[in-house]
């Protein structure tokens, strides 16, 4: 998937990263060249649509249809079977929670 998020959050979530490695770490530095060549600022057109390259539309293998999905802080674009696959396996966040295997307790006043 391709997550979309706005340009402050980026950095933001890059600046996190950053804090947490070593300036002699080449693996943390190897891993944040490849996000930051990843990466694609992305300006709406007159329609509010976006470009996205090539390159990240195959990593994520979407062709012709998408996926648009709400992550609460940011948008993904997802493959729609592979939005389907994911969702299949991945717990619902509305489901009731089990009973508690406790007994409830007793109001102390009554």
């Amino acid at each position: 998937s391709l997550k979309l998020m706005p340009h402050a959050l980026f950095n933001e979530m890059v600046a996190e990263k950053v804090k947490k490695i070593s300036l002699g770490d080449n693996d943390a530095a190897s891993e944040l060249a490849v996000l930051g060549s990843s990466s694609q600022e992305c300006i709406c057109d007159k329609q509010g649509r976006i470009q996205i390259n090539q390159k990240l539309l195959n990593h994520a293998g979407i062709t012709e249809k998408v996926s648009l999905v709400g992550s609460i802080a940011y948008a993904q674009i997802w493959n729609p079977e592979r939005w389907e696959d994911r969702k299949s396996k991945t717990a619902n966040c509305y489901d009731v929670p089990k009973p508690s295997k406790y007994p409830p307790t007793k109001p102390l006043l009554t």
